[in-house]
């Protein structure tokens, strides 16, 4: 999937326009840098939360290795994250911190509740611990598209940088599918997850319905284990459903819109 990030992202308004036009899943962003974090506010990861994009919290640590876990941790949840991929970008000269600085990161970020990705290029941090993956930093273009395959062994590579889209400057990268995070356990017996599973046994027959029987899984598709996450269950019931012929476009933006309404629910539900 394509992802983009950027110090200064535009305004949010921007900021999601922009992902659209290029067709990105989303766009990664600051919550602590020693120099300031550009121009992230609250404002855009909440705006790409509710488009129903992708991002996750990017932390630069001092050099010297002197950055205390704790503050980029609870940077990274003073914007609204507390789980997922946490990326520790780390660079030289002056935000290389020593392997053991890094080592130690990684346990704190798992620890508390995180995954510590490693972004740099291959001079920098090669020798470092991928801890739970590397974001790597390796230019062979200058433009969003086209965007190449992920190579084997990395989660993200950072492929293009400083590509203008919309008046603002975006770095591009082609991302694996690391940003879910952590799965809801429900309640069966909660009386609010009977009615939010009341809602998606609905949005699974609006889909149904939508193509006039199109459909050949219609509702016997559905998987109904309460401690199933509801986007997995959303997932299946696509993927049983959908006709042997394949989506049109038309079919595919509106299951699109559907998912990403899934994906708001699930995200406020998140620490509820």
């Amino acid at each position: 999937m394509l992802v983009l990030d950027a110090l200064y992202p535009g305004t949010p308004s921007q900021l999601i326009a922009n992902c659209k036009a290029v067709g990105a899943a989303g766009c990664l962003g600051y919550v602590w840098r020693p120099g300031g974090i550009g121009g992230w506010t609250s404002a855009h990861f909440n705006s790409l939360k509710s488009a129903g994009l992708i991002t996750c919290p990017i932390v630069v640590p001092a050099g010297d290795g002197s950055t205390p876990y704790a503050t980029l941790i609870a940077a990274a949840r003073n914007y609204g994250f507390t789980a997922g991929p946490l990326v520790f970008d780390m660079e030289s000269p002056y935000n290389l911190p020593p392997q053991a600085w890094w080592n130690g990161a990684i346990t704190a970020a798992r620890a508390a509740g995180f995954k510590a990705i490693k972004y740099g290029n291959a001079g920098d941090v090669q020798a470092y611990a991928n801890g739970d993956g590397w974001w790597k930093a390796s230019y062979i273009q200058t433009t969003t598209k086209p965007v190449p395959a992920l190579p084997t062994g990395l989660v993200g590579w950072q492929y293009a940088d400083m590509d203008p889209i919309g008046g603002v400057q975006y770095d591009a990268s082609v991302f694996a599918d690391i940003f879910q995070e952590a799965d809801m356990q429900l309640d069966p017996n909660d009386p609010v997850v009977a009615e939010l599973r009341a809602d998606l046994n609905f949005l699974k027959t609006v889909v149904a319905n939508v193509y006039n029987g199109v459909w050949t899984g219609s509702m016997n598709n559905v998987n109904t284990n309460p401690q199933q996450p509801i986007s997995t269950e959303l997932h299946d019931y696509l993927r049983n459903a959908a006709p042997a012929g394949g989506l049109t476009a038309a079919q595919q933006s509106e299951i699109d819109e559907i998912k990403q309404a899934i994906g708001r629910i699930e995200a406020a539900l998140k620490g509820a």
